[in-house]
């Protein structure tokens, strides 16, 4: 990190879920209403994590980390049942602090990886609005998933041998 400048963000590859569905985020989910996302029918899902159970962190233009509470919107697929988006928008950004809003929004597609299908994130936006006028957007995209890995065979009547 350092001699980096601007806005850095971590989590989109399930981080940002588990802030959300973890069981100790105590998330309030509320049914908001029937959309479409992509052609696919979603059903969208207001929701709100409280500081005292976040794991959502804002780190600020001086190295300091807080944990903040968060709302927000998670979109499921009406067919799969998988989520489809998720929004997480910053509660109660102290006033004295350097960034005063952030918010995150990551879009999850099924990619084929090795001729099965998979639910993966495929875009990310990162908001946030820092000092008096100060406005950054990073924009992700994931793309090129591969399959890395190797296929064993284990042949009946083989029995390793130890040597001294």
């Amino acid at each position: 990190r350092a001699g980096m400048k601007g806005a850095l963000s971590a989590g989109e590859f399930g981080g940002v879920l588990l802030a959300v569905f973890s069981p100790s985020a105590k998330a309030d989910f509320q049914w908001k209403e029937t959309d479409s996302l992509n052609s696919s029918m979603v059903q969208v899902f207001a929701f709100k994590v409280d500081k005292a159970n976040s794991m959502f962190t804002v780190t600020g233009s001086n190295d300091k980390q807080i944990f903040v509470g968060f709302h927000g919107e998670v979109y499921i697929d009406g067919s799969t049942r998988s989520v489809r988006r998720v929004t997480l928008i910053a509660d109660d950004m102290p006033k004295d602090f350097p960034t005063h809003a952030t918010r995150i929004d990551v879009d999850y597609d099924y990619v084929s990886i090795n001729n099965r299908d998979f639910l993966v994130p495929v875009s990310a936006e990162m908001r946030l609005v820092q000092g008096r006028h100060q406005a950054q957007l990073n924009t992700m995209e994931f793309r090129n998933y591969r399959h890395y890995g190797s296929d064993m065979k284990i042949l009946p009547g083989y029995e390793p041998v130890a040597k001294n």
